[in-house]
């Protein structure tokens, strides 16, 4: 009996053995590490507008890995500005753009910006993207008598404290219409300085020789009296030259003014 009873339980014991061993296979399995590549991540938040801190639809908002700019992802906000991303862990720079804003990064100030850090224990899922309404300047360029000068250049400087410094820097140029208005607009916050260059009345149309010209329409009978500006005047009740820009019987240089 006992001799009968011996391979069965051999073959008990065998199959016990080989249990155990998918038992612990199967839990090694499971303790694997899973790749990180394979790991994702959450980056969501609200777009807002910075001033008013309202919420702004149809924004168009970019991921970006900051080791490898090619891995991007883009969408749109949806009508109460909200927006997200799955990515893997890593570092990422996060960007808004809408018309009528500047296009903005998170948290940026200046030329600096703050990247989006992802990985266990990191919460970035309720990220404020904050961006500035654009601003503009407007006016009108005339002359001394207060009329419109077109193609006027009106040059637009803005104060910089870029690395600390502050600096005087162009950030637009724009010339006037017909009416003398101009309007430069995509402006940042900031401090502003704006200058105007026009040409004189008379040197829109040169002639083939200007000295010749000029000579011809003036009476050697009058006393003519030249101006330190480099233009020209008449004497109050002397008359005035053919075509010239005349105010109470003398005529003046004109020159641009910002209104």
């Amino acid at each position: 009996m006992s001799a009968f009873l011996r391979p069965r339980a051999c073959l008990l014991l065998a199959t016990l053995v080989l249990g155990a061993s998918s038992l612990l296979l199967a839990q090694g399995a499971k303790r694997a590490p899973v790749p990180k590549s394979q790991v994702s991540f959450r980056i969501a938040g609200t777009v807002v507008n910075s001033k008013t801190s309202q919420a702004l639809g149809r924004v168009q908002v970019a991921v970006t890995d900051t080791k490898n700019p090619k891995n991007s992802q883009t969408v749109v906000t949806t009508d109460d500005g909200r927006f997200q991303f799955q990515v893997a862990a890593g570092k990422y720079s996060l960007q808004g753009s809408k018309r009528g804003f500047l296009t903005f990064a998170y948290e940026q100030h200046e030329n600096f910006w703050t990247g989006i850090v992802t990985g266990a224990r990191l919460d970035t899922e309720n990220l404020l993207l904050r961006l500035p309404p654009t601003a503009m300047i407007s006016g009108k360029v005339t002359d001394e008598i207060g009329e419109p000068v077109r193609g006027t250049t009106i040059t637009v400087f803005r104060e910089n404290h870029r690395d600390g410094v502050s600096r005087i820097e162009g950030a637009a140029n724009v010339a006037t219409d017909d009416l003398g208005t101009y309007e430069v607009d995509s402006l940042g916050p900031g401090t502003y300085f704006v200058s105007a260059t026009a040409q004189p009345w008379y040197a829109e149309h040169p002639m083939v020789s200007q000295a010749n010209a000029m000579a011809s329409l003036i009476d050697r009978d009058l006393d003519v009296a030249r101006s330190g500006g480099g233009g020209f005047s008449f004497e109050p009740g002397a008359g005035h030259a053919s075509g010239s820009a005349c105010h109470g019987g003398c005529c003046r240089r004109r020159s641009p003014r910002l209104a």
